[in-house]
């Protein structure tokens, strides 16, 4: 199905044997609302040519795609979309990261599930000194069910106004920043199901605005964080099939 209820929106399912958007003279300059689905034959979303067309960086604000096994990266400039909001990605078994150097700048929210080769959201191989806890405005991030993620970044404040962090079913997932560090405006945190994170961050002395914590089956953490006293606004909390 291709439908285009206006301008603004952009919806494709169950096309079959798309391999790219621009081979069938299709284009994100100009929606502002995509969504993709069950296009098993899509690769990527751009061609080699349109990589470099950086002027016409399009002003898209929700981007969904699902059921796209052979898609195997995401557009090289979406750090720089610059009105994006939204993201949501589920059953692409072809990515292995989400971004190359940043979150774009605008992105408020983002949920990945059901990704079997994801292994990290942003390639801790590119130097980018750009990315800094200015430059990132995610509130929320949602991934389940991505069985190969190892970790979520080489940094812990690229995320800084991170609110809602919630991992699930992560079968190799050992730490989720690499600095041990949590977003320091952090109010929900939730760990389920990770059997093999060890630890999830040294201390909550720089994240007081903690209101809820929940982990549970993450029986190889030994021990929580120190400076739980510290958390004034903590109003919940449950653990367990944790502390080995």
């Amino acid at each position: 199905m291709l439908r285009f209820a206006n301008s603004e929106a952009f919806d494709i399912s169950g096309w079959k044997e798309l391999e790219s958007l621009s081979q069938n003279g299709l284009s994100l300059v100009g929606h502002r609302f995509i969504a993709i689905a069950d296009c098993p034959q899509l690769v990527s979303l751009e061609t080699e040519e349109e990589r470099l067309q950086l002027d016409k960086i399009p002003g898209v604000e929700s981007l969904e795609i699902r059921d796209c096994e052979r898609l195997n990266r995401l557009p090289q400039i979406l750090h720089a979309f610059p009105f994006i909001t939204r993201i949501k990605l589920g059953n692409c078994p072809g990515l292995v990261c989400f971004a190359k150097r940043n979150f774009p700048p605008a992105l408020k929210e983002l949920e990945i599930c059901d990704c079997e080769n994801l292994q990290y959201l942003v390639d801790g191989n590119v130097n980018n000194k750009s990315m800094t806890s200015n430059t990132c405005l995610l509130e929320r991030l949602d991934i389940s069910s991505c069985p190969s993620l190892i970790w979520l970044s080489s940094r812990g404040d690229i995320c800084n106004r991170l609110q809602h962090l919630q991992i699930e079913s992560g079968s190799k997932l050992r730490s989720l920043f690499l600095n041990s560090k949590l977003p320091v405006m952090l109010k929900r945190l939730v760990i389920l199901d990770c059997p093999l994170l060890e630890c999830i961050a040294q201390n909550f002395y720089e994240t007081v605005d903690l209101e809820s914590i929940r982990i549970s089956n993450a029986e190889n953490i030994k021990s929580l964080p120190r400076g739980m006293d510290k958390l004034c606004h903590l109003q919940e909390i449950e653990v367990d099939g944790c502390l080995k």
